[in-house]
Formats: structure tokens, sequence, C-alpha cells
């Protein structure tokens, strides 16, 4: 998965990424306190398929976001747990 380092430089494979150095990783190396997900790889991530512990983990920002792209309302206070009722079709 392509990312982008956050706030503190990172290694991986032996090499040194600085803050906003895209790299590609394992996504079971992502950690969102390092990385946030490139532009390009969020294109490719359905979150409908994602179970609720997962999106839990992803951003109010991201979440809010993958809902415009799909054309799904949202009130503009919504809180995380709702914006992921939306996404799991659970209203």
């Amino acid at each position: 998965m392509k990312v982008i380092v956050k706030n503190i430089p990172v290694r991986y494979n032996g090499d040194r990424y600085e803050k906003g150095k895209s790299l590609e990783i394992e996504k079971k190396h992502f950690d969102d306190k390092l990385f946030s997900r490139s532009e390009e790889d969020d294109q490719d991530l359905d979150y409908f398929d994602l179970s609720t512990e997962k999106l839990k983990k992803v951003s109010n920002d991201d979440l809010k976001a993958f809902l415009e792209k799909e054309s799904i309302d949202y009130p503009s206070n919504a809180v995380k747990e709702e914006l992921i009722k939306l996404i799991r079709g659970e209203e």
C-alpha cells in the first residue's frame, strides 16, 4: 500500500523516510500514528468491505471523503459511529 510519512522520520526495509515522503509498505505494517494513506491508495480502498473494527481505525475525514465519493449524505456534525453505520448500511 502507498503511504506518506506523517511527523517523524521512519525506517522501512533499511531505508530512512522523512516527513512528507511517500513509500510502499505491506498492509500489515501500516500504523496510522506514523503514516497516512496516499490518495492513490485511498482510491482503491472500498470501505464497504471493511469490518466495523477496521472502520473505527479510519479517520473521520477519510470516512467522510468515502461517503462523498459514494454520494451518500451525512450530517456535517456526524461522529465516527454514525459515519460507520452509514457505510455499513445500519441506519
